[in-house]
């Protein structure tokens, strides 16, 4: 019973806390070919990044760089599969950043229990 109840509790915790998706994580996209209309793309959204050129195994490829808001990664990874569906992206967890370059959001969307907890929030 005890180890029921803690293997549900994990799962019930991480359940909710992927549907609050509360932080913000890092992007890493190499792509093998040119990536100017997905760079245009989120320069539009006004999505902050910063890209690099190096060389892999294969050639010559774009390296870029991002860190965004957790609720927005399946967006922004949309985004990216409609410019390079072959591009490798690796996302990882940020503890903490400052001076990202966020897209300002209307905050009409948003539902008005969300705004209770706002001043919970770190950074907001």
């Amino acid at each position: 019973a005890y180890g029921g109840g803690f293997a549900m509790g994990n799962f019930v915790g991480i359940y909710i806390e992927s549907k609050l998706a509360l932080g913000n994580i890092a992007l890493r996209i190499v792509t093998r070919k040119e990536a100017d209309e997905l760079i245009g793309f989120l320069k539009t959204e006004n999505y902050g990044f910063t890209v690099f050129n190096g060389t892999g195994t294969t050639g010559k490829v774009n390296l870029i760089y991002m860190v965004i808001k957790r609720k927005e990664q399946k967006k922004v990874i949309e985004i990216i599969q409609r410019f390079n569906p072959k591009a490798f992206i690796s996302i990882e967890d940020v503890r903490e950043a400052s001076e990202a370059i966020f897209p300002v959001r209307n905050s009409e969307g948003r539902k008005p229990h969300y705004r209770l907890f706002k001043w919970f929030r770190k950074g907001k």
